[in-house]
């Protein structure tokens, strides 16, 4: 599927969300054998063929500030930023948020907000430096800046129920 294939954006979320569910969660997978706390995938992907440029974990047992958002942008090779969205596991936090906003990405899509990260991983600090520093409950969905998208929405419960029971063991 590409982009011009896309017409609607539960199309774009269904696409996106088989990207996670399949190569992201492989990656995820793989990469908890030698990184055990790894939680959180992303990557790039071009807009217009849609398919991910490089699928990125976090790596926080080895530095705190290599969340997979940061590796992903560090890792890329990013002339043209305009061409790219980006697909998180989770909500990004206010540092990879800036990262992207710095780097040139528009379009930032998600699957697990900042509640799910809190009740299902145990991990309260995005939640926390929001309302502490910024003063707010939540990073405005879309801005001058950028555009977040939350995917989990419009994917059937049961869809999410069986992925999310993969994701979080």
């Amino acid at each position: 599927m590409n982009g011009y294939e896309i017409v609607n954006s539960n199309q774009l979320y269904t696409h996106l969300f088989d990207i996670l569910k399949s190569d992201m969660l492989d990656k995820l997978i793989s990469s908890r054998l030698k990184y055990p706390n790894t939680n959180f995938v992303s990557t790039l992907i071009d807009r217009n063929t849609l398919q991910p440029i490089k699928i990125c974990c976090d790596k926080g047992s080895v530095n705190p500030l290599y969340h997979s958002e940061m590796v992903s942008l560090l890792s890329t090779d990013l002339k043209n930023n305009r061409d790219m969205i980006f697909l998180s596991s989770h909500k990004p936090c206010s540092m990879c948020l800036s990262a992207l906003i710095w780097y040139g990405i528009k379009d930032v899509y998600y699957y697990f907000t900042y509640s799910d990260t809190k009740d299902e991983f145990g991990i309260s600090k995005d939640m926390n430096i929001v309302k502490s520093v910024f003063g707010v409950n939540d990073i405005i969905k879309n801005n001058e800046l950028c555009n977040f998208y939350c995917i989990k929405k419009d994917i059937p419960l049961s869809e999410r129920e069986s992925f999310e029971k993969e994701y979080i063991q």
